[in-house]
């Protein structure tokens, strides 16, 4: 087989194009993630302020799993106020409050004064470096 300069020129060619796939579709990846743990993070947070606001007028915080909370924030309590303009969430079919990767979001009560919200992040792994947590 003799080698020509024709053929090397398109083996570059191809690697080039390979190259240029993978570093474009590497972008997007990252772009995608990025833009999820940053709607993320401002739904939690404004799932926080909300609670927060609804403590004011009920003296607590309000409690049951993830999607009862975030019911009652949303008017369906008492003064069926409303504490969180629109949801920005999705539901499992066990009624958890997704993040923007489908994983569920934790809310705990840590007492009267202190609450945790977090994501598990991209991976649904908790306790590592891409989780999100408000307290």
């Amino acid at each position: 087989m003799k080698i020509t300069l024709n053929k090397i020129i398109l083996v570059l060619c191809g690697l080039l194009v390979i190259t240029l796939a993978v570093k474009i579709l590497g972008e997007n990846l990252i772009t995608n993630d990025s833009i999820h743990r940053s709607r993320t993070e401002f739904h939690i947070r404004d799932l926080a302020t909300a609670m927060n606001f609804y403590k004011l007028d009920y003296g607590e915080y309000p409690e049951r799993t993830s999607g009862e909370i975030l019911l009652k924030v949303l008017g369906e309590n008492p003064l069926n106020r409303q504490y969180l303009e629109e949801n920005p969430f999705s539901f499992d079919n066990e009624g958890n409050v997704l993040d923007e990767w489908g994983n569920p979001i934790t809310i705990v009560l840590k007492s009267q004064d202190k609450f945790e919200i977090f994501s598990n992040g991209r991976d649904g792994i908790e306790g590592n470096e891409d989780d999100i947590m408000v307290k």
